[in-house]
């Protein structure tokens, strides 16, 4: 009989994010992972304070969400698609697992996976028009954390800017990619 081998995980507080997950967010394609606190990822993708707190009042325990996860009820980690030139957050997957964080006051960061959009926010694919496919763009230089802007602004509320902490950046590497040797600000 043979033995299964158990899942690789990682958590950050209590919130489950498996390799599955990591690949899975390889191909959105996110640059990497940064921490970022539970309340601030609402903050970035909720209209009003009123519409958070009903989030967090709504939210399941964490660990029913972690469940779900080694379930396979949940495919994707938390993530926030971001224009990179103006640090607009205009996509997100999560709210309900930062939530339940807050709600559970069990940690005081949790594992984000960053989508750096070239053009825009705009849900039509810019390279469509042109018959390439969008991360072109991407393909000339290697992303990292120099990409990422210095602040993130709310997806609905202008007024909320979330300051990233760099030094928490996680990168993932793309099948068959590396690191260059020659890139000092990566």
């Amino acid at each position: 009989m043979k033995r299964r081998r158990r899942k690789k995980t990682t958590t950050l507080g209590e919130l489950l994010i498996t390799e599955k997950m990591r690949k899975r967010a390889k191909s959105f394609p996110a640059v990497g992972f940064i921490d970022i606190d539970p309340r601030d990822f609402l903050k970035l993708t909720t209209q009003d304070e009123k519409h958070l707190q009903y989030i967090v009042f709504n939210a399941k325990p964490v660990e029913q969400y972690n469940q779900w996860v080694r379930d396979g009820e949940i495919l994707v980690s938390p993530y926030l698609n971001v224009d990179m030139h103006t640090g607009r957050v205009c996509g997100h997957e999560g709210r309900h697992r930062a939530a339940a964080l807050i709600r559970d006051e069990s940690a005081k960061k949790m594992k984000v996976a960053v989508v750096l959009k070239d053009r825009g926010c705009s849900r039509r694919d810019p390279y469509e028009e042109k018959g390439k496919p969008w991360t072109t763009a991407f393909r000339v230089r290697w992303l990292g954390a120099k990409d990422l802007p210095d602040a993130l602004t709310g997806q609905v509320r202008d007024d909320v800017e979330v300051k990233v902490d760099k030094s928490t950046f996680d990168p993932l590497y793309p099948q068959g990619w590396h690191k260059p040797d020659n890139d000092p600000d990566f």
